[in-house]
């Protein structure tokens, strides 16, 4: 059970109100996070950029993101991406190897496996060490390694916020990336 009431549209004052009516489904996070009124809006759009505007390849994103909520023990995160990753083409058999915490699987690419480690790092020491950070230079543009972190860092802050507020599970959402652009 969430530690803290969800803010609906009808009790929030009217621009988290007019954010959460924008939603185009409702998501038991979203609703915790506007009790932080001026951070709502900022965290919608960085959200939506994250899915929608990255030169990252979607699939190494949410590759990234699993295994973040993978090493956090973020159930909910996991249960939303899972979706997300399948959506944007990750195979099962990958999403499986990550739920088992088999970060460096056959079933990998060596591009995917040098972003796990690459997001491994991040996650568990904040940092890269040289040869971690030159394996994903080899094949990520520099926007692409400034974005693979953002990601990586907005899941982590997103996991802290759900293990907190033990935000309830719910059935992940069935949105589609194009209803996220709106």
């Amino acid at each position: 059970m969430a530690r803290l009431p969800y803010v609906t549209a009808d009790e929030a004052p009217e621009p988290v109100a007019e954010a959460l009516r924008m939603m185009p489904a409702q998501a038991g996070i979203v609703n915790l996070v506007a009790h932080a009124e001026t951070c709502l809006r900022p965290f919608l759009r960085l959200g939506q950029a994250i899915l929608t505007s990255l030169e990252l390849d979607p699939g190494l994103r949410e590759l990234a993101v699993l295994r973040a909520a993978q090493l956090c023990g973020v159930e909910y995160e996991w249960h939303q991406h899972e979706r997300l990753a399948r959506v944007v083409g990750v195979a099962d058999d990958k999403i499986e190897a990550l739920r088992g915490g088999a970060a460096d699987s056959e079933v990998f690419t060596d591009l995917e496996r040098r972003v796990l480690d690459f997001s491994t790092a991040v996650v568990l020491t904040g940092d890269a060490d040289d040869a971690t950070y030159a394996a994903v230079a080899d094949d990520l543009s520099p926007r692409e390694i400034v974005e693979l972190t953002v990601s990586i860092g907005f899941y982590l802050m997103l996991g802290r916020i759900m293990n907190v507020t033990r935000v309830d599970p719910e059935p992940a959402a069935e949105v589609s990336i194009d209803d996220l652009k709106r």
